[in-house]
């Protein structure tokens, strides 16, 4: 049965979180020590895991966070969630009503938190506010890279930062690996994000992580630091961590579909096989993806 979305955001997490470059985002984090206030921007944030694990990171006296995401259902569910996970990492948390709009207000020791959501397109969206960074979690291959870029410059402050993360960037690998239909369903489920287009342009798509340093390189943008950030799904003495069983079953769901397009019994030859491999814990995924933080030209 498919995972939904929001189940699979959920699930996912702790994955994110301890596939993260640690050296890219410490250099964030240094970017923005000594501002008594950040005021930060993510797009495509979900029901926001990632404002919430920035929040950890951090140490500002007054964190300004918002999430722009375009899934009404996601941008409803946020609120609570964050306040959950937020509470988890020691803020004291409560949701105030402002123009009839929820705001997660949070205090921890000395520092303030104000997140906020806003359930627009990136394209549609509109502000005069200025931010000292823009974060992209698992979002850049979706859209078109240069376009995203120049709004992005649009609503940062002089010298402000771009922290984009796990970006996809064409390298997905089974265990125990397997010869034969395998090797063409994964070139299948690349092409399927390479074909992905939003008004006719190109988006970052399989190779987003190359695609979106190039661009920046191109655009005057500076790059401060870059790192791979593979999501390791492999199991330790037969368990996985986590969710990790939960987001696999999802990933085999989302390559075996690719297959129906090449040959639907062998694609679900394939998935039973791998099902099976999921279910005795035998089977391991590695994910390549690349992380950066880059500074506004």
């Amino acid at each position: 049965m498919a995972i939904d979305v929001r189940a699979y955001l959920e699930a996912k997490a702790d994955l994110d979180r301890r596939s993260l470059n640690r050296e890219v985002l410490s250099v964030f984090g240094r970017r923005l020590k000594g501002k008594a206030k950040v005021r930060l921007l993510e797009v495509g944030c979900g029901t926001g895991v990632h404002l919430c694990r920035l929040a950890e990171v951090l140490g500002a006296k007054e964190l300004e966070l918002t999430g722009l995401e375009r899934e009404v259902s996601l941008v409803r569910a946020a609120p609570e969630l964050c306040r959950k996970r937020l509470e988890s990492q020691g803020w004291s948390c409560w949701i105030e009503y402002r123009q009839a709009a929820p705001v997660l207000i949070g205090e921890r020791g000395e520092q303030n938190l104000r997140l906020s959501f806003i359930c627009a397109d990136l394209w549609e969206f509109t502000s005069d506010s200025k931010w000292d960074a823009v974060c992209a979690h698992f979002f850049l291959d979706l859209v078109p890279v240069r376009q995203a870029l120049f709004r992005t410059a649009l609503w940062l402050e002089p010298q402000g930062l771009l922290y984009a993360s796990a970006n996809y960037d064409g390298g997905t690998f089974l265990f125990p690996p397997e010869e034969g239909f395998e090797a063409n369903l994964l070139a299948r489920y690349d092409a399927s994000m390479e074909e992905r287009r939003v008004a006719g342009e190109e988006c970052g798509g399989a190779r987003s992580a190359r695609r979106l340093f190039s661009v920046l390189c191109q655009t005057g943008w500076h790059v401060l630091a870059y790192g791979s950030s593979d999501w390791n799904l492999t199991p330790v003495e037969g368990s996985y961590r986590a969710a990790d069983r939960t987001v696999l079953l999802a990933l085999l769901e989302m390559i075996a579909s690719e297959g129906q397009t090449l040959d639907p019994a062998a694609s679900s030859a394939w998935y039973q096989r791998r099902l099976a491999q999921l279910q005795q814990g035998e089977l391991g995924m590695i994910i390549h993806q690349v992380d950066l933080v880059a500074c506004r030209p």
